[in-house]
């Protein structure tokens, strides 16, 4: 009987656990794990906690080259996919047809940037990707001042990296306060305070963006305008649907998938920051692993099923990273008791703030189902392991 083949497409922390899994499961099996990226697969929650000006890529990687290789997983880089087709079971990447018995989606996510008018005229940086990191640092070299759009975990991570190298940052969150949604007014209130080095604006609302003797121009809609020489958006990312889509399989959020990180088409796991299970796509580090695990195992003829999601889980772990916040195992600590700030978020008996209970996901991707629509999306999902678990 002839090997199985595997292709794992994405090698973020789910495609390559994914892939880890599979070869646990199956000895022989010949495994390829694509990556858009040029750089060795790395850990991306890092990217914003790494020392922007003295990072190197070993400070990153997941494994070494050496690593794959002695797994017997056929790494390619640079290797995007460009279409998948379930009926004949082929992945092309660069030109190249790959067939395979059976396919783990794991594309992840993109960096979502609000409309803002004139945001096509300026230069605009992310940070999704090690290249966006080394694109962030070029442009900060030698620079006076920044302006990070978005006051979550990530922007004031950035912002406090940019700070620590000199430049003067301003933090523009469209919010009331800093992610009212995770902490709560009381608690958000304090975290402002512990980051006396950072000039944050809460209650902004950009009317445009344009450029000006060289320099970018944020606009306020009450008149107030920040001048920069560099612009960060850090406002959330939306999950990478398109291949999912353009192979017929369901999307709503993300690509739906079951406990067994199953999609609605046979042979075809998803997981990671591009897969919604239960109606949520938290796009976290340890969620996108045990999913990869978990899509690794039942692609190799395992039976594992990843448990209800903790949508806030590890969202504020981050923010020890940012100078001058305190922090617990679980997240930011605040001071005191939690109070009525406790609803809002997952405690442990220290009063640790953890996350949110329900974090909402935004408006469905183009050309996806909407939210009325899990149900019967399950169901398919459901009624097709289910045939194909009997068969």
């Amino acid at each position: 009987m002839a090997d199985k083949q595997y292709v794992v497409i994405g090698a973020g922390i789910a495609g390559v656990s994914a892939a880890e899994a599979i070869r646990r499961q199956d000895a022989d099996g010949e495994i390829t794990l694509l990556s858009g990226e040029r750089d060795l697969p790395y850990a991306r929650p890092m990217l914003s906690k790494a020392p922007l000006l003295s990072l190197e890529l070993k400070q990153l990687t997941l494994h070494p080259a050496e690593w794959y290789r002695q797994q017997g997983i056929r790494l390619r880089l640079d290797a995007a996919a460009q279409s998948l087709d379930p009926a004949g079971r082929t992945v092309v990447c660069g030109g190249e047809v790959l067939r395979y018995d059976k396919c783990v989606l794991a594309v992840g996510a993109r960096n979502f940037v609000p409309p803002f008018p004139g945001a096509e005229d300026v230069p605009l940086c992310g940070v999704r990707t090690l290249e966006d990191l080394r694109r962030v640092r070029r442009l900060a070299g030698g620079k006076r001042r920044a302006v990070v759009i978005g006051g979550g975990v990530i922007g004031l991570e950035m912002a406090a990296g940019l700070s620590r190298y000199g430049l003067e940052v301003s933090v523009l969150e469209a919010m009331p306060s800093l992610m009212p949604r995770l902490i709560g007014e009381n608690i958000s209130r304090w975290l402002q305070e512990q980051l006396p080095q950072l000039h944050i604006h809460t209650g902004v609302s950009i009317r445009r963006l344009y450029r000006d003797g060289g320099e970018t121009v944020v606009e306020n809609g009450d008149g107030r305008r920040w001048r920069c020489d560099i612009l960060l958006v850090s406002c959330g990312v939306r999950a990478d649907t398109d291949l999912a889509q353009k192979a017929g399989i369901i999307c709503e959020r993300a690509v739906v998938v079951n406990e067994r990180m199953e999609t609605s088409v046979p042979d075809v796991y998803a997981c990671g920051d591009c897969a919604q299970f239960q109606g949520g796509n938290a796009a976290l580090w340890n969620q996108g692993l045990r999913q990869g695990v978990t899509a690794g195992a039942n692609a190799a003829g395992g039976d594992a099923v990843i448990p209800l999601p903790d949508l806030g889980e590890g969202r504020l772990r981050g923010l020890r990273h940012v100078p001058g916040v305190e922090s617990g195992r679980r997240g930011a600590v605040c001071p005191g008791r939690p109070g009525p700030e406790r609803r809002r978020g997952v405690s442990d008996r220290r009063g640790v703030l953890a996350g949110p209970q329900d974090i909402p996901g935004g408006p469905a991707p183009s050309g996806c189902a909407g939210k009325e629509h899990t149900g019967v999306a399950r169901e398919a999902i459901d009624r097709r392991g289910a045939a194909g678990r009997s068969a």
